[in-house]
């Protein structure tokens, strides 16, 4: 919800609002609502007084001119969102963002669909396509129900500048394509997970819980059918950052061209627990006067027996996960996957996988922080430094490993523009 203070002589309405905002942030960064005030109240510091904003009246700000529901498939999601958005009305010409969705609840809204109508839709449609009467159009010109195939989906429309692709093509890549301009084309990779990986990672088989080289190829499959021999820029955030790494390998070995890889806050190798409170125990004895080296000594003591009882917190943390949210990545039946199937392959993967030298760039967007606590390191390239032909550039980043792609999701775009246009600054 937006709260305005008006020039005098001005009386915009909700939806002049709306529009006026639609040129500089995307659809789901919208309000849901807007009130208008004569002024904002503040604390005696000076600082907005949030608990004395007014709550807004929701329902005529919905949209202009309700238009009920009409088709099968208008009817269907209507009855949908009602659920998920707790809204009594739902027209067809009402935006999912406009009516309070976000991306976890357009998550739930694909696995509803799923479970309810056997149809399979992907995250990045659901952003391009947020109203009743839109979704249901995009059902209605779905090809027969067969299985998902992996795809490159366009995310943000660009020039003849070198196309960037994210590997996963959900909410978060999302954001970051629609702040990013429109100079370079971007693209999310989607690669649904073989059912078989899934009964397998369900079960707890690890003998056939999938590679990091078998889970990247379906990406790359899609990138090269997409890409060809042309050049491009991969990325990744997190634990995708790993996978674009490999992905870059498995994509030059058959012709592909990466000039840039970014890594957005990713690790090249899990820290040992050990080596970092030993490297920090040095760091603080060398410089730190006498009181504040027997502190810190303790702090860092803390810190290493915490590590095995927060070791799956972190590594969830981390993700943006709790094992039992939902997740953008589907399987080939079109069902996404909880948080908990992917972090035990990750985790595996996160144990085994060594990245080998790479002939390209890199660029790491570095945060120092998780879930608001200083990470303690000993390295500050995260294991990346050697790992580049044509070296490795870091640029620090504000927040922690998760709001750098949420809340600071528009400052990363502008980073990541900026290390473009000094690359191709034609």
């Amino acid at each position: 919800m937006a709260y305005v203070v008006l020039n005098p002589g001005h009386a915009d309405t909700p939806a002049e609002l709306r529009n006026a905002l639609k040129q500089h942030l995307p659809d789901h960064m919208l309000p849901s609502a807007f009130v208008t005030l004569d002024k904002l109240p503040l604390t005696h510091n000076g600082k907005v007084d949030r608990a004395a904003l007014p709550v807004p009246d929701l329902e005529p700000q919905l949209s202009e001119v309700f238009v009920p529901p009409s088709t099968e498939w208008e009817l269907r999601l209507a009855c949908i969102w009602r659920e998920l958005l707790c809204h009594e009305r739902v027209g067809v010409d009402d935006n999912f963002f406009d009516l309070g969705g976000n991306s976890l609840l357009i998550i739930r809204l694909i696995g509803e669909i799923k479970r309810r109508h056997q149809v399979s839709l992907g995250v990045a449609e659901l952003f391009r396509h947020p109203s009743v009467g839109q979704m249901a159009r995009l059902i209605d010109q779905q090809p027969p129900k067969g299985k998902r195939q992996p795809a490159v989906v366009p995310l943000q429309e660009g020039g003849s500048a070198v196309p960037v692709y994210f590997i996963y093509a959900g909410p978060t890549e999302f954001r970051l394509a629609k702040s990013m301009g429109e100079r370079h084309a971007v693209f999310g990779i989607e690669a649904p997970w073989p059912l078989a990986w899934r009964e397998a990672v369900a079960r707890n088989r690890k003998s056939a819980f999938p590679t990091m080289e078998q889970l990247v190829a379906p990406y790359v499959a899609a990138l090269s059918a997409h890409a060809g021999s042309s050049p491009c820029v991969l990325a990744g955030h997190s634990f995708a950052g790993l996978m674009a790494f490999e992905a870059a390998h498995q994509f030059q070995r058959q012709g592909g061209k990466v000039e840039l890889l970014m890594l957005l806050d990713t690790w090249a190798t899990p820290s040992i627990p050990y080596q970092v409170a030993w490297y920090q125990w040095r760091q603080n004895w060398k410089q730190a006067p006498g009181g504040s080296r027997l502190r810190s000594a303790w702090r860092i003591a803390r810190w290493l027996l915490g590590q095995e009882r927060y070791r799956v917190w972190l590594f969830f943390s981390r993700l943006g996960l709790n094992p039992g949210d939902l997740t953008a990545v589907l399987d080939e039946e079109g069902v996404p996957l909880p948080g908990g199937l992917l972090g035990r392959v990750y985790r595996r993967i996160g144990a085994s996988y060594r990245p080998r030298r790479l002939d390209s760039r890199g660029i790491l967007f570095r945060t120092d922080q998780i879930n608001g606590n200083a990470v303690l390191r000993d390295d500050d390239s995260q294991g990346w430094d050697s790992l580049f032909t044509r070296g490795l550039e870091i640029i620090p980043m504000a927040g922690d490993h998760l709001s750098i792609v949420r809340s600071h999701h528009s400052t990363l775009a502008r980073e990541m523009n900026e290390v473009l246009r000094r690359h191709w600054p034609g």
